[in-house]
């Protein structure tokens, strides 16, 4: 039987703007941009792509999915073509239409001309002689001179703003006589290397990842003399396939492990990089993360793709412990890869007797683009607990392939053609624009320190029973305004299985059957709710019963759009009130929760603006995947511009409080506000503050006090120190 699951209980913080709900997917056009200044970064979405053509079918496919930022080679040995000489007339057209259509390159600066490096051939990244750093510190001055904000030449002048040093520059260098790219070099002279490979008898000296610290140094002299406003990005780190999966952290992690014969990468790079003094020479850390290696990072409160974020922002809260400067170390995170990524030992296509698993297509990436997004969202909004961290850039790989390499990189657009991962990532960008992270509905996929439990169950081939499968993931998002956005899939549990199957073993075979779950949306009076397909297909709820309209959620994610109820408040004042859902049915039921309004005076807030009451989850700090009370609500305004408001004046709350008025005679109700925490989830470090007292009579049935500013409350009877609930369970039978 189907788990049903009422949004109601832990329905957050309403949202801001009316959103466009579309029956299909929504084509985006780019911002106005003034000729000289800087594209608005309104969004933190970007691609990739290595073949910026403007004016193809490639390239408006770019512009309209949503992206605001592409990454895309920048090649030192292509622009110095002698020493001193640089031709930038392969990125000038590029950069100056990119700057016209509203977006923001990310140039990957690598590939040091000949002569400049130790290693052979031209590398894509890796140690540079002397010579070669003062070369790169002048070909960096030269570029943000040109393209930065200081830029003598209108076209180009503030077009580039970041810029990444070095891709996946923690692969160990393990053969010096391998060229570029050969899988001896395995990355053509990077810098994971702790001994010096041209001088092993030194030993251990932190020599790669000191010799990045001085490759930042000179970046950093490049952006001070040319362009302050410049963002240096830290390289790409892979920072995979390296980890021991029986030696765990104090977060539940596999501890990094040091094995250069069989690891590709030293994924103790960016600690060492700090320790060896990085920190004040670069704006973001950055690295690239796929979900086959999610079982290195997750943790119980940064599940899934969050767990990587939350793995270097640990990384740096440690390397600030101690420090005379720990602010050095509140850097912004750019993930700077991500998609879908598979390979032959995908599993559970290896299971035998599978006949669920058929070839891959190019649209299976489309299952993975919403939740990616919304966690990548999440983890902007949501910074980790001490530090503010916030992901910053977010860019999927790829917007085109022609073919897909063997690790399974497809394309959103694929041969020419836009395929549905790119029709997801175009309705997510434009679902998920101007929206903040409210709160975790989803059930938890692991509890403690030792791996994934939780709601769902074990998966199939997994002895020890650490993953889990068929679990149900929720995110909600809002915007001023009280508009909330919910995300809602179910993860499937296999890292590198893209398709929506639950397995199990009947006699000996392996039978594959949908992935598939229930979910609830209580039916409010004076709320719209509209939920919608990953790629904008208007759905209609399968059931409706007891006040409740209930929807199916697969592999591939829904998008629910919950408009809250509202009053527009005139020259003379009005109300706003609020009647919450009726509970569920039976002889043990819980009482109705209390009706409530609010009224503004005139002058109170600005004529025309508008009040918007939602419940928004319980203020008791319950676990994400616990029924909870449902106890606090959200009183917001918005001016007719859509403007955040605040009170200017006296406002009251009144409560019907009936049902639970069992005293007699007179007594109060504490109000409380929300001061929000930094947590990752949204209630872990937040703090309820005193700001009234609601004056409750059981003759009139009724409580009523004076608020002072606007914003998430709870209501507690002092007398028994519990909060009054204001909806009903978040788990119904």
């Amino acid at each position: 039987m189907l788990r049903r699951i009422s949004s109601w209980s832990g329905r957050p913080l309403a949202a801001l703007a009316a959103v466009l709900l579309l029956s299909g997917p929504q084509v985006l056009s780019a911002p106005n941009v003034a000729a000289d200044g800087p594209p608005p970064l309104e969004s933190i979405f970007g691609v990739w792509d290595a073949n910026l053509s403007p004016g193809s079918p490639t390239w408006q496919f770019m512009v309209q999915s949503g992206a605001r930022v592409v990454r895309t080679p920048f090649a030192w040995n292509l622009i110095e073509t002698s020493p001193g000489n640089y031709d930038w007339s392969r990125y000038d057209g590029v950069f100056a239409e990119l700057k016209k259509a509203g977006m923001t390159p990310l140039p990957i600066v690598s590939n040091a001309p000949a002569g400049f490096g130790y290693t052979p051939g031209v590398a894509i990244c890796g140690p540079l002689t002397p010579k070669g750093l003062d070369a790169f510190e002048r070909f960096m001055t030269a570029a943000m001179e040109r393209y930065g904000s200081r830029s003598t030449i209108t076209a180009t002048r503030n077009s580039v703003v970041y810029w990444q040093i070095y891709n996946e520059a923690d692969f160990y260098l393990k053969d010096l006589a391998a060229p570029d790219g050969d899988i001896g070099a395995l990355g053509g002279g990077c810098l994971g290397n702790t001994t010096n490979p041209y001088n092993p008898s030194e030993g251990p000296t932190n020599w790669g990842p000191a010799l990045y610290v001085e490759v930042l140094k000179r970046a950093t002299n490049a952006k001070n003399a040319a362009d302050p406003n410049a963002k240096i990005v830290f390289a790409a780190l892979a920072a995979d396939g390296c980890y021991d999966a029986t030696k765990l952290d104090s977060h539940g992690r596999p501890l990094a492990v040091d094995d250069i014969a069989k690891n590709p990468f030293n994924c103790r790079f960016f600690a060492q990089v700090l320790d060896a003094g990085g920190a004040p020479y670069f704006d973001l850390a950055a690295f690239n993360s796929y979900l086959f290696y999610r079982w290195n990072h997750e943790t119980p409160s940064a599940p899934g793709f969050l767990g990587k974020i939350e793995r270097f922002r640990d990384v740096l809260r440690d390397a600030a412990v101690g420090s005379p400067n720990p602010a050095l170390f509140n850097k912004p995170i750019a993930i700077v890869e991500t998609g879908l990524a598979y390979g032959q030992d995908t599993r559970p296509c290896t299971l035998p007797n599978n006949t669920a698993c058929v070839d891959f297509t190019p649209d299976d990436p489309a299952l993975l683009v919403a939740p990616i997004l919304a966690q990548s969202l999440q983890g902007h909004t949501a910074p980790g607990s001490g530090l503010a961290a916030p992901v910053d850039l977010v860019i999927w790989f790829a917007l085109n392939t022609e073919k897909p390499t063997s690790a399974g990189d497809w394309g959103l657009v694929y041969q020419g053609k836009p395929t549905q991962a790119y029709l997801a990532y175009q309705y997510a960008t434009s679902q998920l624009r101007g929206f903040a992270f409210l709160n975790d509905f989803g059930e938890a996929t692991m509890t403690g320190g030792t791996r994934p439990v939780g709601g769902s169950e074990p998966c199939v081939g997994d002895p020890t029973k650490t993953r889990r499968c068929n679990s149900l993931q929720w995110l909600a998002f809002s915007r001023a305004d009280g508009l909330q956005r919910h995300v809602i899939w179910v993860d499937s549990g296999y890292p590198r299985e893209p398709h929506a199957w639950k397995y199990a073993n009947v006699n000996g075979l392996y039978v594959a059957t949908p992935l598939e779950r229930e979910v609830g949306f209580p039916i409010v009076p004076g709320e719209t709710l509209t939920v919608t397909s990953d790629i904008g297909v208007v759905l209609q709820p399968h059931r409706q019963e007891s006040g409740y309209a209930y929807f199916k959620a697969t592999h591939r994610a829904i998008f629910a759009t919950i408009k809250p109820a509202a009053a527009q408040i005139g020259q003379n004042g009005g109300t706003v009130q609020y009647t919450p859902p009726p509970p569920s049915q039976g002889p043990n039921a819980p009482p109705p929760p209390p009706a409530f309004q609010g009224t503004f005076l005139p002058g109170s807030v600005p004529a025309g603006a508008t009040i918007f009451i939602v419940n928004s989850g319980a203020p008791d700090q319950t676990p994400r995947n616990a029924p909870s009370l449902g106890a606090a609500f959200t009183l917001g305004c918005t001016t007719p511009s859509g403007e955040p408001c605040d009170l200017n004046g006296p406002a009251t709350l009144t409560f019907d409080i009936s049902q639970f008025a069992n005293a007699t005679g007179s007594y109060s109700l504490g109000l409380y506000k929300l001061v929000p925490g930094s947590g990752v989830s949204a209630l872990s470090s937040d703090t309820w503050v005193k700001v009234g007292t609601l004056t409750c009579d059981t003759t009139t049935k009724k409580c009523t006090g004076a608020i002072a500013s606007f914003g998430t409350f709870a209501v507690l009877d002092e007398r028994s120190f519990t909060f009054i609930p204001l909806a009903t369970d978040a788990t119904r039978p």
